[in-house]
């Protein structure tokens, strides 16, 4: 931005390479024809207004039997002393190549305890179908998020996620939320939930998920789906739980992670519902802090807004259903206890005359509503 203020950020993706002894470099591709031909390629040091890319060449001459491996890396989203250290490190490091592999095996392994977490680990007389699964496992995770310690809960992050949904209720309950232990278990956040005579404690207690490892999804192709998996904080490394997704998608993939972890499915139906219009024309976002909504803009062809929930309630049928089985007669007793809440969103069905003359225009945005709550 142009502001006379200090808030201009600069990164860059940075390529690199190991295992070949002094290659030629190339920073774009505006010299392959003539390597495919067997001409001579000079070096490139610095390229402009042209597309990068990263290209090394070199000759290696092997005896029968002899291999030669090297490595090509790329590093996304890099601040200036990143950079400095990620070069000194290629500078200095002896047994690089070592390092980078033990790196991709410890990332590999992460990953196995993450879908394993969730029942993604099978093994049948099919390997086609084990890794199926794995794979199945794998996407729905990144969609719905996974639990990060199973039933544990960290109380940092429960006293944040409290604080943003409602400060009047987080100040009401500091001195309950004091007396926990740094660590906890979900049995005992239900016990504090279900004793409160706070009533809106109890319904944003209940509805907490701490999940990890989601994205949004989407077609990518429209301009707002921006993807990202947030795990750490970028400015002091620390962990991140955290968990979006369009409506449907987060919904249908809980249906199957609530298998996994059964004792959450009350939550899930809490998050359901609480995020769930009067009306039935839902909001598009559902996050770990939330929801948000679509707003129309004249200049997007894109721009919509929402879409009625007669699907989703599919979803929340089978939420119930699934409650039914693992708890019986659990959900009676919620009947009579106030703990569930409508979402206020600036969708607004029109009059039944206006439907009857319009059948397929029949919901406003009200754009006072939206400013009104965005200020709140």
């Amino acid at each position: 931005m142009d502001r006379a203020e200090p808030s201009e950020a600069l990164k860059a993706n940075i390529a690199w390479s190991v295992g070949l002894e002094n290659p030629t470099y190339l920073l774009s591709s505006t010299q392959l024809d003539a390597f495919r031909k067997g001409k001579s390629i000079t070096e490139e040091v610095a390229i402009k207004a042209k597309k990068g890319a990263y290209l090394v060449s070199s000759e290696i001459s092997l005896s029968a039997k002899e291999e030669k491996s090297w490595m090509i890396m790329a590093n996304v989203n890099q601040t200036s002393s990143t950079i400095a250290e990620i070069s000194q490190t290629i500078r200095s490091q002896k047994d690089l190549i070592q390092e980078i592999e033990e790196d991709i095996n410890t990332g590999s392994e992460r990953l196995k305890r993450l879908v394993s977490a969730s029942d993604g680990i099978q093994l049948t007389a099919d390997k086609r179908r084990n890794t199926r699964h794995y794979s199945n496992t794998l996407f729905n995770i990144m969609r719905g998020g996974i639990f990060d310690h199973n039933y544990q809960i960290e109380c940092w992050d429960f006293t944040s996620y409290l604080s943003k949904a409602s400060n009047a209720v987080f100040e009401r309950n500091k001195t309950e939320l004091s007396q926990l232990s740094d660590k906890f278990t979900f049995q005992t956040l239900r016990e504090l939930a279900n004793r409160s005579d706070d009533a809106d404690f109890t319904r944003l207690a209940l509805e907490y998920l701490p999940l990890k490892f989601s994205r949004r999804h989407g077609d990518p192709s429209r301009p707002w789906n921006k993807f990202s998996i947030n795990t750490r904080n970028e400015i002091d490394g620390s962990k991140i739980l955290d968990y979006e997704g369009n409506w449907r998608d987060i919904f249908q993939n809980w249906e199957a992670l609530a298998h996994a972890y059964p004792e959450f499915i009350e939550s899930m139906i809490f998050q359901f519902l609480n995020a769930s219009t009067f009306d039935g024309y839902n909001p598009y976002r559902v996050t770990k802090d939330g929801f948000d909504w679509e707003i129309i803009e004249e200049n997007d062809p894109w721009s919509y807004i929402g879409y009625w929930g007669d699907h989703q309630i599919i979803y929340l049928l089978k939420f119930l259903e699934f409650a039914q089985d693992h708890y019986p007669d659990k959900l009676a007793g919620f009947f009579n206890k106030e703990l569930f809440v409508y979402a206020n969103v600036p969708y607004k069905i029109k009059s039944y005359e206006d439907i009857l003359k319009a059948p397929k225009d029949t919901i406003v945005f009200d754009e006072h509503l939206d400013q009104e709550i965005r200020n709140r």
